[in-house]
């Protein structure tokens, strides 16, 4: 759905294997989405599933990452408990990593790994939405203003998912 880190499949000498088809464009698919070597579908999380479910998008291969199997052979789906239970049941193959670093979770989120055409095991450090150190002026800004004119005391605020500035450092800086 959304992916963080690198993209290999856009590199030069294998770029045209792979199709993305991104349902979130983060910035490391965001240049082939623009030049049209990759593929944005604009929609809610929520809706994903019926998408899948309604053949509108066909899943040739769900690639995941999971928790590494239990001893009756489940693994789970770790911190993809999203619509990646839509994908992995209706995808034609299931690739899956098996990573100890992926948390066992609850709820619908367990596969069994004989529904998994091929899984290697490999204990990468999972990726992480890293903000960096200095809050940059602009972004001091952008917290002042959301503070002194939009955000009443007291109040919650939802920064999104995928929000682009760097929102704990905004509201760290709206002083309510």
């Amino acid at each position: 759905m959304h992916l963080e880190g690198p993209v290999p499949w856009l590199a030069p000498d294998v770029k045209g294997r792979i199709r993305s088809n991104s349902l979130f464009t983060g910035h490391n698919l965001r240049d082939a989405v623009n030049d049209g070597t990759a593929d944005f579908n604009s929609i809610f999380l929520q809706d994903i599933p019926r998408l899948f479910r309604s053949g509108m998008i066909h899943l040739n291969a769900a690639l995941i990452t999971v928790s590494p199997p239990d001893s009756s052979g489940f693994c789970t789906l770790g911190t993809s408990a999203d619509a990646t239970r839509a994908a992995v049941t209706l995808a034609d193959h299931i690739i899956a990593i098996s990573n100890k670093n992926m948390p066992r979770t609850f709820g619908d989120t367990l596969i069994h790994e004989s529904h998994i055409d091929f899984m290697i095991e490999n204990d990468f450090p999972l990726h992480e939405r890293k903000f960096g150190a200095k809050t940059s002026e602009v972004e001091k800004k952008i917290g002042e203003l959301i503070a002194n004119e939009l955000v009443d005391n007291g109040a919650t605020l939802q920064m999104g998912m995928l929000f682009s500035l760097n929102s704990p450092k905004i509201s760290f800086h709206l002083g309510h």
